[in-house]
């Protein structure tokens, strides 16, 4: 419940943007993005951290860390994702015109992502192949409209950063559990190096099929 408050505030994209940028040899903004991805990350488990130590000051209800809830229908998911996908979309201030496509980039990269994950249990296979699906979708729109391709790859990838990752690991290490503080800090990089992977797969992809005159148009290697 609380991660589903901060979502909207949570440091993924900019740690992936990070971490291609290190990639690409753009060292100083790349360290500094990283550096402050961090930063918020580590800010944002600590605040988490400190409110629930504060409901404990005056409340004696322990939340047990076996508990379980029922898990809702996948079905739910795909339902669901038309309202996240124009969530995204009102919050990079879209046009409207520009709401289907970016909504079915979005479409293609999650059902590739959740497919994905019910045979292939890895944090870099489910990130990589479903950035690559983005990257090239945003291509081919940018291929056939001339628009930028980052104009449907955004949202679609604000879907797959691990900013939550993030802080769930700080949460874990702020609360002495450093063995789960630490794998979730693993998997927050993988998955980043995973999405950065899979985009610029999709650039090379897309630069060696395209003709010369539309190549600078697609070029996801600035995202």
């Amino acid at each position: 419940m609380a991660l589903a408050a901060v979502i909207m505030v949570l440091p993924g994209l900019m740690l992936t943007t990070s971490v291609m940028e290190l990639a690409s040899r753009c060292i100083s903004s790349g360290a500094i993005r990283l550096f402050y991805a961090l930063t918020i990350a580590i800010l944002m488990g600590y605040g988490l951290l400190l409110g629930v130590e504060l409901w404990h000051i005056f409340d004696d209800f322990q939340v047990s860390s076996k508990a379980s809830c029922a898990s809702i229908s996948s079905w739910w998911y795909f339902l669901l994702m038309p309202a996240i996908a124009v969530s995204f979309n009102i919050q990079l201030q879209a046009a409207p015109r520009q709401w289907p496509v970016m909504t079915l980039t979005l479409a293609c990269g999650f059902t590739t992502f959740y497919f994905i994950t019910l045979y292939v249990h890895s944090v870099i296979a489910a990130p990589a192949i479903s950035s690559f699906v983005i990257g090239m979708v945003g291509n081919i729109y940018a291929a056939l409209t001339g628009e930028p391709a980052v104009v449907p790859v955004l949202p679609a990838i604000l879907l797959l950063v691990p900013g939550s990752l993030g802080v769930r690991g700080t949460l874990a290490f702020l609360q002495q559990s450093q063995n789960d503080g630490l794998l979730f800090a693993i998997n927050m990089i993988m998955t980043s190096l995973g999405i950065t992977v899979g985009l610029f797969a999709a650039a090379i992809v897309s630069l060696s099929l395209l003709p010369a005159t539309r190549r600078r148009r697609t070029d996801l290697m600035a995202l």
